[in-house]
């Protein structure tokens, strides 16, 4: 809020020293609004009272002062000048923004394009995906049928080699039994050249046992290679299913005996 000063020639001498300032530099008349604006101070009742006085005191020098017409119009000029100047520029400056406005509009519809695309590509991904997750799990569904199936082909496999083995030995029991009653016989025949003939069909026997022995032993060699090869994954047993072990009569070189050779 504006003051006004207790004594009246301090107020007077600060508007004569603020009109007179503002004369001396800018060489136009004080107004008003300009000497109020450096004593801010005071009011505006105050100031113009006491700016009439100082223009009734000075006013000769304000007419020898005074700007002549041909000055104005010069000043005139000049602001005419550098208004047309400004506004040259500024429109410059505008052209300038709207291009830059222009290429970042159409820079963001390349990115608007741009998002729908990534978008488009999004949602074929998820697609496949979702796919894809439906076949992996009915992939892992056959696997773990196929795994339940070579699990039950070993044991089979294992029940069989079990069973085989057995046999094996039985015969072989049955072999080492055959070769101690041709020892046995061969020692009896050696006494009594008339069985020389029985002895000779002994040994015959002895032999064709012998012979069995050997393709038993022919057939659990095979065995136990094709159980390595099930163990190890190779043949699938899902997809080659298992014949059972038959005992063959033949030689295991592929050579059979008549009934004539064992007699």
């Amino acid at each position: 809020m504006n003051l006004t000063l207790a004594n009246p020639q301090n107020a007077e001498e600060l508007v004569f020293k603020a009109a007179t300032n503002i004369f001396t530099l800018s060489g136009i008349k004080p107004s008003l609004k300009l000497v109020h604006s450096e004593v801010g101070i005071l009011n505006k009742t105050v100031v113009g009272r006491h700016l009439k006085r100082w223009e009734r005191q000075n006013e000769r020098l304000l007419e020898r002062e005074a700007l002549s017409p041909s000055c104005i119009d010069t000043i005139q000029d000049e602001i005419d000048r550098r208004v047309l100047a400004a506004a040259k520029a500024l429109h410059e400056e505008l052209k300038r923004v709207q291009a830059d406005y222009d290429a970042l509009l159409k820079e963001n519809e390349e990115l608007i394009a741009q998002r729908d695309s990534i978008a488009e590509e999004i949602h074929d991904v998820r697609t496949r995906y979702l796919e894809t997750s439906g076949q992996a799990t009915q992939l892992q569904i056959e696997l773990s049928k196929s795994r339940e199936e070579v699990r039950e082909a070993r044991q089979d496999v294992e029940v069989q080699r079990k069973n085989t083995e057995r046999q094996i030995d039985h015969h072989r029991t049955i072999a080492t039994e055959a070769i101690e009653k041709q020892k046995k016989a061969e020692a009896e025949l050696a006494t009594i050249p008339e069985l020389k003939s029985l002895s000779e069909t002994a040994l015959r026997l002895a032999d064709a046992l012998d012979q069995s022995s050997k393709r038993e032993e022919f057939f659990l060699e095979k065995y136990e290679e094709l159980h390595k090869r099930i163990s190890k994954g190779s043949p699938d047993p899902s997809s080659t299913p298992m014949k059972p072990i038959r005992p063959d009569r033949s030689g295991y070189d592929g050579s059979k005996k008549s009934e004539a050779e064992l007699r």
